[in-house]
């Protein structure tokens, strides 16, 4: 049979043909006037029969029909399809939809979208410290390094007095601008203050990151009154004031919009206030905290806060020596040194204005947690990740050098070569996650989609290079 009117071969010049336009990723139109072009020499040329022929035009105008033309397509694919998976998928809660709309996107955008610019990815830089946020990293924080223990006891939390030097030396107001006495450090010195201070000491970095990162600072700074951010930011700067976020509840977890703690309003020595009960765990820097951002549901019986605000979570300091407060308890946590631990309050009274934002901030707490919560994933919990594995790195191929097994450095052995290049490779995917995140922070964007996946993900990808690494040293 002659190559040119053989179905055979038109078949195999359309999937030629529709493979080239996928991988140039040609536009609809593009698309259709070669289908119509093809199918018409096929119609002249091609021996197939009248049946082959009218097969051939009824297979492409069939899908040009229903997916070229938008009312067809509504009509018959879309709406029918939308309307399946809205009958199996649950509804949205109010919460959920407020996490949903937190932040922005960034590029995984264009990941999801299916048009992903690899050069334009490629071609950016990771933000970089100033030269004076540099002089601060090669001074102050290798000097804390210096003098940090490398292996603390799990039993205990980070001594008295590498807390005495962490407030006097400013470390718990890193974030917090100079106007008000801090640092004033970007996001780029930030990360590396926590990244190097996580290769010497994880507890220590930890507790930097929830006093500078993890929501006071930012809570104060974005929704405070003008009152608050006078009264707290400079404090904190000057290390006398430690504050941190109790927001995970019994029964709740971390979703702060179940919790079960409650705020009253309420009227006591004539000054309108809360009357909180709230029971909070795993709360970061709880046993050493002089204050607490509580989150809490409100309830108004007798209607003394007008216009019904309240009618959500909400947030309010709660000073670590006011009358119920129970908290000095501390975890015995996997991570050595770790500052962490329960805080309870029975019928704490805090005065009204003691709610983050003032009255306008009641009910307000939720959206403000995401949004700062998606901030410190961005920023911290990257650069921890990278601290931790780049130690690895170190520590490991530094023993697989030193340490000898039949006469040879066991660095040499293919086994231990493997796991070597695993947790390298871990090292470096993180890194690369902890940069593209610094990137788009620089761009003023607040990817909370990526930082939630890749909070878990850099997670994951430390837990493996660890282990690996423990294999080597056993």
């Amino acid at each position: 049979m002659d190559i040119v009117t053989s179905a055979w071969a038109w078949s195999a010049l359309l999937l030629i043909a529709a493979a080239s336009l996928l991988w140039f990723a040609a536009p609809l139109w593009l698309w259709l006037v070669a289908g119509v072009g093809l199918l018409t020499a096929f119609t002249f040329v091609a021996d197939a029969g009248v049946a082959g022929h009218v097969s051939a035009w009824v297979v492409f105008i069939v899908p040009v029909v229903a997916f070229g033309l938008p009312t067809v397509r509504r009509e018959v694919l879309t709406e029918r399809i939308l309307r399946r998976f809205r009958q199996s998928m649950p509804e949205f809660s109010s919460a959920e939809q407020q996490a949903l709309a937190v932040g922005n996107t960034g590029w995984e955008c264009e990941l999801f979208g299916g048009a992903p610019r690899w050069r334009f990815l490629l071609a950016r830089e990771a933000a970089t410290a100033t030269a004076e946020e540099r002089e601060f990293l090669d001074g102050p924080v290798e000097h804390l390094c210096a003098g940090l223990e490398v292996a603390p006891d799990a039993r205990r939390g980070i001594s008295p007095q590498t807390w005495e030097r962490l407030r006097a030396e400013g470390f718990t107001g890193l974030a917090i601008p100079a106007e008000h006495g801090g640092k004033g450090l970007g996001d780029a010195a930030l990360a590396a203050v926590y990244q190097k201070v996580a290769s010497r000491n994880m507890g220590v970095a930890m507790a930097l990151a929830a006093a500078n990162t993890a929501g006071p600072v930012r809570l104060l700074r974005r929704y405070g009154t003008p009152a608050q951010r006078e009264a707290w930011l400079p404090a904190m700067a000057r290390g006398e004031q430690l504050i941190t976020l109790a927001v995970t509840a019994r029964e709740a977890g971390s979703d702060p919009s179940s919790t079960p703690d409650v705020g009253t309003v309420c009227r006591r020595d004539g000054e309108i206030g809360l009357r909180l009960d709230f029971d909070k765990r795993y709360i970061s820097l709880a046993p050493v905290a002089d204050q607490f951002i509580v989150a809490f549901k409100v309830q108004d019986p007798d209607g003394l806060v007008a216009d019904g605000r309240g009618s959500g979570l909400t947030l309010a300091l709660v000073p670590a020596d006011a009358p119920g407060l129970e908290h000095g308890a501390r975890y015995e946590m996997a991570q050595p040194g770790a500052d962490v631990g329960p805080v309870r309050g029975n019928n704490v009274f805090v005065p009204i204005n003691n709610v983050i934002g003032g009255t306008d901030g009641m009910g307000q707490g939720w959206p403000w947690l995401l949004e700062c919560l998606a901030d410190s994933r961005g920023l911290s919990l990257p650069a921890l990740a990278a601290g931790a594995t780049k130690l690895a790195v170190r520590a490991t191929g530094a023993y697989a050098r030193a340490r000898y097994q039949f006469h040879e450095p066991i660095g040499t052995f293919e086994g231990v070569q493997s796991a070597l290049a695993d947790v390298g490779g871990q090292a470096h995917g993180i890194d690369a996650g902890r940069q593209l995140l610094l990137a788009e922070r620089a761009d003023e964007r607040l990817p909370a989609l990526s930082a939630a996946a890749m909070k878990f993900l850099l997670a994951e990808r430390t837990r493996g290079a660890i282990n690996r690494a423990q294999d080597v040293f056993a």
